[in-house]
């Protein structure tokens, strides 16, 4: 894992695995839209963060997103989240959903495969797993690990999430604003975290 920097809400971090602290979806902007309800708002459609990332070529890279909040009366079970518009040279490896009461944080950066680096603390379950309660959050969190072949500059501005809310279908966009610069190794800089760094 290497060095990366996010800037939140102006304030730059520096470390290669980032541990992302809960943040207060009360003042996100919500807008959204479903394939059966058009203009029905169900998540906050932000992150409320921009972040650059470093990583090298075919390294896996991990953006977790904080428990989703739902604005709405009805349960919502997710059903998938995937990049909007990814650039050819990047490869989906898994979407997993984690047990936020058990991880405590959510995670983003150059941290590995969580399942093989943190077993013990990161139990991966189907995205379906992702049952939301009306006006409020569910414990569990969604992580996208992926890996990108090519060095270069690449900007993954948007996540799709597709979800099913009182028996019927929808999706709305999430904007997620992340540069990931991507070189071929070796990279000079700081040294990867030992695994201890890694699990925290």
């Amino acid at each position: 894992m290497r060095v990366f920097s996010v800037g939140f809400n102006g304030l730059p971090f520096s470390r290669a695995f980032r541990m992302v602290s809960r943040i207060g979806t009360a003042a996100l902007l919500a807008a959204g839209c479903t394939d059966t309800n058009a203009g029905h708002t169900v998540f906050p459609d932000s992150t409320g963060f921009t972040s650059t990332m470093r990583t090298q070529a075919e390294e896996i890279t991990d953006i977790g997103f904080e428990p989703f909040y739902n604005l709405t009366g009805d349960h919502i079970r997710l059903r998938g989240a995937a990049f909007v518009s990814p650039p050819p040279e990047l490869r989906v490896l898994n979407v997993r959903a984690y047990d936020y009461r058990q991880t405590r944080e959510t995670v983003m950066g150059q941290a590995g495969d969580l399942a093989k680096e943190c077993p013990h603390l990161f139990k991966p379950k189907p995205i379906s797993s992702y049952l939301t309660p009306p006006h409020g959050s569910s414990s569990w969190f969604v992580v996208i690990a992926f890996t990108i072949s090519k060095p270069g500059r690449y900007n993954l501005r948007r996540v799709r999430i597709d979800y099913t809310a009182a028996g019927h279908p929808g999706w709305q966009y999430i904007d997620i604003d992340t540069t990931v610069v991507v070189t071929n190794p070796p990279d000079p800089g700081p040294t990867p975290l030992p695994q201890s760094g890694v699990c925290g």
